[in-house]
């Protein structure tokens, strides 16, 4: 929630300190280099103090970026926050993930994961709305309001008991094949388009909306709130389906949802390009939690703690690197023609997922096949 809870604050920092569309981005990047850095040590913290004491540091770093927040009177300071910020989500995402996969199926813990995760950035963005439209001073009200979620969080932490190594826990050896080699980068690869998509919401398209297509700040907010709402009812209704639908429903609504974002820019329609962000929002979800549903069935019990640290690097680093060239190309040319250039190659990066999905799906479904009639041979 915190990590979201300034995407619509960004419009008011942009006012009070006079920033760029890259300013912004750079200040949305500066989250995702916190996240990186904590993702980097959560693993090794997790086996030497455990799960437990990790996690209640990242909700006492996320109590400490608030304060950064509450103080926070210039675009240096909101950095620091956001750097903080980022830490504690790092340390959070992969701890709570892999301590899911613990203790649940792989698919459970894939869509729990995905979707605690989709509903807590949706409610970020609503937190400050609230403060924005009701509340004095909002860039600064919202952390009040913001305050008492880590703060009941670090209460319930502190009465869970120890979490063993997953070292110690019951393990299915996976055996590694080149096929689970080509499935986890496939998998990496679809997350990044995901992410690069929450990146872009979450950091530019309140300003895209209010600037370009002529909505108001409550809708701008709105579209943000729809697209991860969205996300996390996608993971929610997808939970008893197979992973493979999963992931060719999702990735074909991320690309028709694309391409549909694109040319709403370009006619600039924006009531259109809110409804479209639902299609969005619903091809997301299902790609995440698929995809990351394939990469814990892919991946050995042993390495799921490091596999799905480097799942979330590259992740992250596709919501942060697009969006600082998108910041760039926003100042030179408009954030309309920087949107249209992210739905494009957004699209095209898609479509080559979907090709390489229907590439490594279809042996594995013609070695069944073919399984099935050695078998049935070899019984007559």
């Amino acid at each position: 929630m915190g990590s979201t809870l300034t995407t619509p604050i960004f419009e008011l920092y942009r006012q009070q300190f006079n920033l760029s569309d890259q300013s912004i981005a750079i200040i949305f990047a500066a989250y995702v280099a916190g996240v990186i850095v904590s993702l980097l040590v959560s693993d090794v913290a997790a086996r030497r103090w455990g799960h437990r004491a990790v996690t209640i540091v990242a909700v006492l770093v996320s109590l400490v970026a608030a304060l950064f927040f509450l103080l926070a009177e210039t675009a240096i300071s909101v950095g620091i926050a956001r750097v903080l910020s980022g830490i504690s989500v790092g340390l959070c995402t992969a701890t709570l993930t892999t301590m899911m996969r613990a203790s649940l199926p792989a698919t459970s813990a894939a869509i729990c994961a995905s979707v605690g995760l989709a509903t807590g950035l949706a409610c970020g963005p609503l937190l400050a709305e609230v403060a924005i439209l009701w509340l004095p001073d909002p860039a600064h009200s919202a952390f009040w309001l913001y305050l008492p979620f880590p703060t009941i969080s670090l209460l319930l932490m502190s009465m869970l008991r120890p979490t063993r190594s997953l070292m110690h826990l019951r393990q299915f050896p996976v055996p590694e094949t080149v096929s689970n080699s080509r499935r986890v980068i496939l998998s990496t690869a679809t997350l990044c388009c995901a992410f690069a998509l929450n990146g872009y919401y979450l950091s530019l398209v309140p300003s895209l909306l209010q600037r370009d297509l002529a909505t108001t700040h409550p809708l701008a907010v709105l579209a943000v709130t729809i697209l991860l709402a969205a996300a996390a009812m996608g993971q929610a209704l997808v939970r008893h389906v197979s992973v493979r639908l999963v992931e060719y429903i999702g990735l074909a609504l991320l690309a028709i949802g694309s391409m549909c974002a694109a040319i709403l820019i370009y006619v600039g329609n924006g009531p259109a390009f809110i409804i479209c962000t639902g299609v969005l929002g619903l091809g997301h979800g299902m790609t995440t939690s698929s995809s990351l549903a394939a990469l814990n069935t892919a991946v050995p019990s042993d390495r799921s703690a490091t596999a799905t640290v480097r799942y979330y690097i590259f992740g992250y680093l596709a919501s942060a690197l697009p969006i600082i060239g998108l910041g760039w190309l926003s100042d030179q040319l408009g954030l309309n023609i920087a949107s249209i250039t992210f739905f494009l190659l957004e699209f095209f990066f898609i479509l080559a997922c979907y090709v390489r999905l229907v590439y490594l799906t279809r042996p594995a479904a013609a070695s069944h096949v073919v399984a099935g009639v050695i078998q049935n041979n070899v019984k007559d």
